[in-house]
């Protein structure tokens, strides 16, 4: 909440640096665009970081060099070293604490209870985005940009404490249960084991086959068809919302709204995204629905909002417009999550999570110098509001393809069990 919410909501200084540092909106855009995609996409190393050094340890450094980052940015008077201080030194930090917080989840929490675990996680962060700009406007007014980099470094620092919450615990879903046999069972435990790897044999062609053409269902590795396919498809869905978020006060005022009037926009954004990641927490408890046509949905909400934008002269309908951004990005992201947690095995978890997020980042990174130079160009936000729309459509194309695949996998799966069930009860 206090460490990657921040964010979400780093778009209300957007018109700060711009003014402060007489830089373009390329230039500022880039600023946040690169936030969001080092955040994001560093993930992926955070993952085997994690692995390799475990969580608490990440963890303390990452809450470290985040309030780091801003504190220097204090000293900062070109706005291109803004890029190394908070959007690469403090990315890396919240990306680190982010992908923990997933892993967590994933490692401490039965698998009935992550939909309302991603859900709390989701929420605390919607609820900083909706907090923070109130907080940084008011910083801003009486501090200057510099003064609130300070402030929010030793915000910050709050966060040292919090990954000594998982000192001395271990993971309940990684552990490896170990008993101590007595040497007269040795017998009787070698015949169960022989049984066992008989019918391990019996499903053994099963597995092969659907590793060797790469639809394994379920459990599987992240190089497998499905996982892949959502990957690509969340390259797409996710990051075009990122990407507005850090444009929204500047694209309010380009409708000829103040800049309050944009501040709060974050607001409604932030309410209804964490709306929409409660939404996972019901539909699940729908018998045979499926999260993929969950996911589409969001994303046609999504698309309804950048039209309400695009066409709407009315602030009460650019709100609503920017409510369905906020709807489609805390609905998704969450729901993707969930989708991916079934397809990958425990122990790749953290690299598929990763990945995921970095891809997501990446894209991100990306869009925001290209949308903020089309702005200084054109000097309207139509064409950049247009090209999210676009993506967003073929991102559901993208899902509709992953939720086949999905679904030929696990028609193959049920064949082959029902196939080696048979062969195992003639035996």
């Amino acid at each position: 909440m206090i460490e990657f919410g921040i964010i979400f909501a780093f778009g209300s200084m957007f018109i700060a640096m711009i003014e402060t540092f007489k830089a373009n909106r390329s230039t500022a855009a880039t600023v946040q665009s690169l936030l969001i995609g080092v955040a994001l996409s560093f993930s992926i190393v955070s993952g085997c970081l994690i692995s390799r050094f475990g969580l608490l340890k990440t963890s303390f450094v990452a809450s470290i060099i985040i309030p780091a980052g801003f504190i220097i940015s204090f000293f900062i008077k070109k706005i291109e070293y803004l890029y190394i201080t908070i959007s690469v030194v403090a990315g890396v930090g919240m990306s680190t604490i982010h992908l923990a917080s997933i892993i967590v989840i994933e490692q401490f929490f039965p698998t009935r209870l992550h939909p309302l675990c991603f859900a709390i996680q989701g929420i605390t962060v919607n609820i900083a985005g909706a907090l923070y700009p109130e907080l940084i406007e008011n910083l801003l007014s009486q501090f200057g940009l510099h003064g609130t980099f300070l402030i929010l470094g030793g915000l910050f620092l709050n966060g040292v404490v919090v990954p000594l919450l998982l000192m001395n615990r271990r993971a309940p879903n990684t552990c490896v249960m170990e008993t101590k046999v007595d040497i007269e069972s040795d017998y009787a435990d070698e015949r169960q084991k022989l049984t066992m790897d008989d019918k391990h044999d019996s499903v053994s062609d099963a597995t092969a086959e659907n590793e060797d053409d790469g639809t394994c269902f379920g459990r599987c590795t992240i190089l497998s068809i499905p996982f892949l396919t959502i990957v690509f498809a969340s390259a797409f869905s996710v990051p075009p919302i990122n990407t507005f978020v850090g444009l929204v006060v500047d694209l309010i005022v380009w409708k000829n709204f103040s800049f309050s009037q944009g501040v709060f926009a974050f607001i409604p954004f932030n309410a209804f995204s964490i709306a929409a990641k409660l939404v996972p927490i019901f539909t699940q408890r729908i018998k045979g629905f499926n999260n993929y046509i969950l996911i589409m949905v969001f994303c046609v909400i999504g698309i309804i909002g950048q039209i309400l934008i695009l066409l709407s002269k009315s602030y009460v309908s650019v709100i609503a417009g920017v409510s369905c951004a906020g709807i489609c990005l805390g609905g998704v992201l969450p729901t993707i999550l969930m989708v991916c947690v079934t397809l990958v095995d425990s122990n790749s978890w953290p690299l598929a999570s990763g990945l995921i997020i970095a891809v997501i980042g990446l894209m991100s990174a990306v869009m925001g110098p290209i949308f903020g130079s089309i702005r200084d160009l054109t000097g309207s936000y139509e064409i950049v509001v247009i090209i999210i729309l676009t993506t967003e459509c073929f991102a559901i194309l993208i899902f509709c393809v992953a939720f086949i695949i999905s679904h030929q996998a696990r028609n193959q799966l049920t064949d082959h069990k029902n196939r080696n069930m048979c062969h195992y009860a003639s035996r």
